[in-house]
């Protein structure tokens, strides 16, 4: 037997053995099973400030609009990118308010339109930065509310103020 482990045939019978033992030992250090877990935060949502700017004084119309409008969203507060798709008006106020009973000389809000609403916005707001339309995007008008004939002296000087929410 030694003379057979000795020989050139022995030795690669030995070299082979070991070469399969080897293969068998290497699957087995790769074979293997296991389970786990892994965790990750998610931030939230947070809220834009949404603004306008109008270019032009608002007078009282019947047809042509006063005022080209665009809108800037602040996404400044913190947090991640914000996709605002649309903008809508949900109110115009303005700083001398019409009352039947206190200040019947006031301005009526219902006199105001703004003529695009919803406005599309489709656009991502980065963190920390703030978008502005391109162009004007609406236009506000300062109109008769068609119901009775009106004196609109008490608009003259006030501050209008357009409210709005995006989704």
């Amino acid at each position: 037997m030694k003379r057979f482990l000795k020989s050139k045939k022995g030795i690669a019978i030995l070299a082979t053995l070991a070469v399969i033992a080897g293969a068998g030992a290497a699957y087995a250090s790769f074979s293997s099973s296991g389970a786990g877990t892994g965790t990750a935060t998610v931030g939230a949502s947070h809220n834009v400030v949404i603004s306008s700017t109008t270019t032009g004084t608002l007078y009282p119309v019947s047809t042509a609009p006063a005022a080209n409008t665009t809108i800037t969203i602040d996404n400044t507060a913190g947090g991640g990118n914000e996709y605002v798709n649309q903008v809508t008006l949900t109110s115009i106020t303005n700083s001398n308010e019409y009352n039947a009973g206190s200040n019947p000389g006031g301005c009526k809000d219902i006199w105001f339109e703004f003529d695009t609403s919803p406005v599309t916005i489709a656009h991502t707001v980065n963190a920390g930065s703030t978008y502005t339309t391109p162009t004007a995007v609406a236009t506000i008008w300062l109109k008769d509310d068609g119901v009775t004939p009106a004196d609109q002296d008490g608009c003259q000087n006030v501050t209008v103020t357009a409210h709005y929410t995006s989704n």
